[in-house]
């Protein structure tokens, strides 16, 4: 190969071609057919040709036999589940995992499961372990009633979701939602009136403009934009008189424009949103 530079070259390229196809061919086939099909199930198992409770569950290995079918499986089973166990989401720890089971028990931890009667009182390190306890739910049904499992409970908790944003009255993309309380919008938060009774006049919300159950769960885009905006209100108000915010005297009450415009008052860097140029006439009184 020596002066042969473009040949090298050329060799090289082949070599890696090929590796680089040896190691997709090698991926595909740790892949199963199923997985690669949208919609797919996995092939039937004879655990799902039973019925009633029985169905699609597997009789539970003992951990400590060595010729059980779970020791019995080759190194490369081994790998292709690792693998694909690491690709779905939920896949916590044996901590996480035995943290779940222990509130899906609730009160029954410990005391009144099945069995209870057997176990000690759980305070001793050396107490008896139930590895039930360190199994993820479902760990013994097979590959096709895992995957009606796991599209059952993803539907559920789809329609648990659209419920959540349906009533929730703060979700701009919900029936509830009252766009007329809106007073700046951002990129990934809002700012508006409280619907309900005001606590002082200038009393603002900072919401998200997704949907989301708390503000731990938020993503770190809109917790900076939040605390940003935060600082904003808060340094516009120091800039206002006090005895513009003081107590509101019992019995009067104040209009939405006034409130607005006190909000108004120490809004700085927020621009204002004027939410009439997105409706029509019947909608403006709709949401008045």
């Amino acid at each position: 190969m020596m002066g042969k530079t473009e040949l090298f070259r050329k060799l090289t390229d082949q070599l890696n071609e090929l590796e680089a196809k040896h190691e997709h061919e090698k991926m595909v086939a740790a892949v199963p057919h199923y997985e690669a099909i949208t919609g797919a199930l996995p092939p039937l198992e004879k655990e799902d040709m039973r019925y009633g409770s029985r169905k699609g569950k597997k009789h539970r290995a003992d951990p400590l036999d060595i010729s059980g079918p779970d020791v019995a499986v080759s190194l490369d089973e081994l790998v292709r589940e690792e693998r694909m166990s690491s690709a779905r989401v939920g896949q916590g720890s044996m901590d996480s995992i035995h943290a779940r089971n222990i509130i899906r028990l609730g009160s029954r931890y410990k005391g009144t499961e099945v069995n209870a009667q057997n176990l000690s009182s759980g305070f001793d390190e050396e107490d008896q372990v139930d590895m039930k306890m360190l199994e993820k739910p479902g760990a013994n049904l097979t590959r096709r009633a895992q995957a009606q499992r796991d599209h059952t409970m993803a539907v559920n908790e789809t329609k648990k979701w659209d419920e959540r944003t349906q009533k929730c009255q703060l979700c701009m993309k919900g029936p509830a939602f009252k766009k007329h309380l809106m007073l700046s919008l951002g990129e990934f938060t809002y700012l508006a009136l409280p619907n309900r009774p005001r606590l002082h006049p200038g009393h603002c919300v900072i919401v998200p403009i997704d949907h989301t159950c708390s503000v731990v769960q938020a993503d770190e885009q809109v917790c900076e934009e939040i605390t940003r905006f935060q600082m904003n209100v808060v340094a516009g108000m120091l800039e206002v008189t006090p005895p513009k915010y003081g107590r509101r005297e019992a019995g009067n009450r104040r209009s939405l424009e006034s409130e607005k415009h006190d909000v108004l008052a120490f809004l700085k860097d927020w621009e204002p949103f004027d939410w009439t140029q997105q409706l029509d006439g019947g909608e403006i009184k709709a949401q008045e």
